[in-house]
C-alpha cells in the first residue's frame, strides 16, 4: 500500500503572481481564482522508503514570485544498480489570482492550467497538457505527450514531438505551431493583424475556422497538399510551392510540410460543408523523394529543425 505526506502552504501576493512550478512524477494542477493568495497543496506518493527519502518538496515565496518544485537526490548503492525506481509521484494542486503568470515544467507528470489571464509557459517530457480558459500569451511545448485546450485566448506557440494536439473553441491573435511525427487539430478564427504559422514533418494540421473565412495560404511542402472543401482559387508557384485564396483571400496563412497535408474545415453548427476530398496542390516525383531521404531522417531524428530541413530541401529541388 503507498504510504502518503501533505504539505499545504498560502502565501500573500498583490496583483497576481509569478508561479515556477516543476515535477518530474505525478501531476500539477493550476487555478487561477480571486483573491490574492496562493494555495499550495502537495501530496507525494511512494510504495518504497528510497523513493520517499530521494524525493523532496520544495515550495516558497520570495515577493511575487511563488514556486513549487519536486528535487530527486540520487545516491549511489544496490538501490540504484537493481534499477528501482527511485522517485516518488507528487501531485501539486495550486489555486492563485486569475491575472498571474505560469511556468510550469514536467517529467511524466501531467500537467493541467485554467481560468488564468497572463503569460504561460509549459514544457513537458512524456505526460499529457490540458489547457482551458486561458487569456494571454501561452507556449506549450510538448515530447511524448497530448496536448488538449478548449477556450483559449492571446498568442499561442506550440511545439509537439510525437504527440496529439487538440485547440477546441479558441481564439488566437497570432499563431505558431510545429509537429514532428503528429496531428494537430486547432479551432480559431483568424484575426486581420494576426500573424499564423504552421509546419509540420509528418503530420497533418487541421484548421477549424469560420465559414465565412477570408485568407490566403502560402504553402511549401514535399509530398503534403491542403485539402478544403471551403470557396477557393489556386495559383502554381513551382514544385512543392503554392498559393491559395480562401474566400477571396485575406488574412496570410503560411504552411510548411515535408509529408503532412493541411486541412482547411468548418466550425459545426456553421454552414454545412462537407468532409474535403482533397485538393493536391503539389506533389514529389518519387525520384526526388528518393533523395530527399536523409534529410528527412535528420528533421525526424531532431538534427536538423523544421525550417532548416525545409530550407535545405528547397536547395534540393532547385538543383
Amino acid at each position: 500500500m503507498a504510504q502518503t505526506e501533505r504539505i499545504e502552504r498560502t502565501f500573500s501576493v498583490h496583483e497576481g503572481c509569478q508561479l515556477e512550478v516543476s515535477n518530474i512524477s505525478g501531476r500539477i494542477t493550476v487555478i487561477g481564482g480571486e483573491g490574492d493568495q496562493v494555495h499550495i497543496v502537495a501530496l507525494k506518493r511512494w510504495h518504497r522508503w528510497q523513493e520517499a527519502e530521494a524525493t523532496e518538496m520544495d515550495i516558497g515565496q520570495e515577493g511575487r514570485r511563488v514556486w513549487a518544485r519536486t528535487r530527486v537526490r540520487r545516491r549511489p548503492g544496490w538501490w540504484n544498480l537493481r534499477g528501482g525506481r527511485q522517485a516518488a509521484s507528487v501531485d501539486y494542486t495550486i489555486e492563485l489570482p486569475r491575472h498571474s503568470q505560469v511556468e510550469a515544467s514536467s517529467v511524466s507528470a501531467s500537467v493541467e492550467v485554467s481560468a488564468v489571464e497572463g503569460p504561460a509557459s509549459i514544457e513537458t517530457v512524456g505526460g499529457p497538457v490540458a489547457v482551458r480558459e486561458t487569456q494571454g500569451p501561452l507556449s506549450i511545448q510538448s515530447v511524448s505527450g497530448d496536448v488538449s485546450g478548449q477556450g483559449l485566448h492571446g498568442q499561442l506557440r506550440l511545439e509537439t514531438v510525437s504527440g496529439r494536439a487538440d485547440l477546441a473553441e479558441s481564439d488566437f491573435s497570432s499563431l505558431r505551431a510545429t509537429s514532428v511525427s503528429g496531428p494537430l487539430k486547432i479551432t480559431t478564427p483568424l484575426q486581420p493583424t494576426g500573424e499564423y504559422r504552421l509546419q509540420t514533418v509528418s503530420g497533418n494540421v487541421e484548421l477549424v475556422v469560420p465559414a465565412t473565412i477570408h485568407c490566403t495560404v502560402e504553402g511549401h511542402s514535399i509530398s503534403g497538399c491542403l485539402r478544403t472543401a471551403l470557396p477557393h482559387t489556386s495559383k502554381q508557384q513551382g514544385f512543392g510551392t503554392w498559393r491559395i485564396e480562401v474566400g477571396g483571400g485575406g488574412v496570410p496563412l503560411r504552411f510548411d510540410s515535408v509529408s503532412g497535408d493541411l486541412i482547411l474545415t468548418v466550425a459545426e453548427g456553421e454552414a454545412a460543408v462537407e468532409p474535403p476530398e482533397g485538393e493536391v496542390v503539389s506533389r514529389a516525383e518519387p525520384e526526388a523523394l528518393s533523395s530527399t531521404m536523409a534529410i528527412l531522417k535528420a528533421i525526424e531524428t531532431g538534427q536538423l529543425s523544421v525550417e532548416k530541413g525545409v530550407a535545405k530541401l528547397k536547395e534540393l529541388k532547385g538543383r
